[in-house]
């Protein structure tokens, strides 16, 4: 019998992120195809002298910006997930297939089946899928699969998340190129990406690696309000807009201005190190605001625990912690005057071995055993040895801490009633 792997839910930050950028690539796709049924494929791309997305691929980018919109919300389910694993897989072959195509020569055009072809763009045919976007949605189809069926242990959320980083990078290059007035295989015989192509795999790409959220290891320092946290999750983005910001700046230079070029630069500089500043400003200060909160919640918890052991230690109730060892952690002097140690002594002594008679120890470890078995608190009578080898007779309110394992980390020994009768 095949068992359903367990479904995965993110925490609320990481799903909007992924259902944002499935959408987004979604919404693309949408347009590009839109434009093939209109007739006019080069609506929405950069200008005539400009590839236009194909129809397979906008087609794409609707089934999988859909499929991880949906993940990321409320993760495929029974049939409909078998459905879309199956669509997925069909997209992952005919991108292989056309990868192949592209390369080699043979002729494989699926895009035909949707559209005709609408005349050449110099020397490349229209609607005509770039092998690097049949290689980006293999790698993005691979990782919602590996996703919705892999297992979930840390390697493979790395190697998921690895996928997702390739896609994310390689519509991030291809964008990169077209910001910097470069386009990327526009000189050679390889069919170049779309700008529109490249921008929905960027908006794709962060989705998936969203998809592992805080798991994956790029990830991971940005999680959390610590101040290394807040400062990556703000610096990092910024580094990447203001260096393509200034890319775009230098490549569109002479379209709108005819300054010196090392003064245009030296002004871009100014003006992007103001908004590095300005940011640097605010984040400091939210920074400090929340050092400033956690010292208050910090000192006002030490102020309780302080209170707290001063309010036991002073307690004229006797109590001890216990170690699984057989250790005395924590107790009160109430204690201490109850077995007859000072505090220096006690440290040496064996709550088990010195302080239980060997005729009440297989009562008290049976009672320790049906504690670790219910989790439920014990109360027994019992009595201990004194320093000075006397007898008192008690009774006990004992419970148990564990670890994730169940295995006891530490036992409170509350005494509960004291006979010296």
């Amino acid at each position: 019998m095949m068992i359903a792997p367990p479904q995965i839910f993110l925490p609320t930050d990481w799903a909007r992120t992924a259902a944002w950028g499935g959408g987004l690539a979604a919404a693309l796709g949408l347009a590009g195809y839109g434009a093939w049924i209109l007739e006019d494929p080069l609506w929405g791309s950069l200008g005539k002298g400009y590839i236009p997305m194909a129809s397979l691929t906008a087609l794409q980018f609707i089934i999988m910006g859909l499929s991880l919109l949906v993940l990321a919300l409320r993760p495929w389910r029974g049939a409909a997930r078998g459905a879309m694993s199956v669509l997925l897989a069909v997209c992952i072959a005919v991108n292989l297939l056309a990868m192949i195509s592209q390369l080699t020569g043979w002729e494989f055009h699926p895009e035909d089946t949707l559209f005709p072809s609408a005349g050449r763009l110099g020397k490349f045919e229209l609607n005509r899928m770039s092998p690097m976007a049949a290689i980006l949605f293999a790698l993005a189809g691979a990782t919602q699969l590996l996703f919705m069926h892999g297992n979930r242990g840390k390697a493979a959320t790395q190697a998921v998340g690895a996928l997702a980083a390739l896609v994310l990078g390689g519509g991030a290059a291809a964008t990169a190129g077209y910001l910097f007035g470069s386009p990327l295989l526009y000189g050679g015989d390889i069919i170049p990406m779309a700008a529109t192509t490249s921008a929905a795999f960027v908006f794709m790409g962060c989705g998936l690696v969203a998809l592992n959220g805080r798991d994956f290891f790029l990830l991971y320092p940005m999680e959390g309000s610590s101040p290394r946290a807040q400062i990556l999750r703000t610096f990092l983005p910024l580094t990447l807009v203001l260096i393509l910001l200034h890319g775009v700046i230098e490549a569109q230079r002479h379209y709108v201005t005819d300054l010196n070029p090392a003064l245009f630069s030296a002004l871009a500089a100014i003006v992007l190190s103001m908004i590095t500043v300005l940011v640097a400003l605010r984040v400091s200060r939210k920074i400090g605001e929340n050092i400033e909160h956690t010292e208050n919640q910090l000192r006002q918890s030490q102020q309780e625990a302080k209170f707290l052991a001063d309010l036991m230690e002073r307690s004229s109730q006797p109590w001890a912690v216990g170690g699984g060892d057989g250790s005395l952690e924590r107790y009160n002097q109430a204690f201490c005057d109850l077995v007859g140690y000072t505090r220096k002594e006690i440290e040496n002594i064996d709550w088990a071995q010195d302080l239980t008679p060997p005729r009440w120890l297989d009562k008290e470890l049976a009672q320790l055993e049906q504690l670790r078995q219910t989790g439920k608190p014990v109360r027994y009578e019992k009595q201990y040895i004194k320093k000075d080898g006397s007898l008192v007779p008690i009774e006990l309110l004992v419970d148990c801490a564990t670890d994730e394992q169940g295995e006891p980390l530490y036992y409170i020994r509350l005494r509960h009633r004291h006979n010296r009768a």
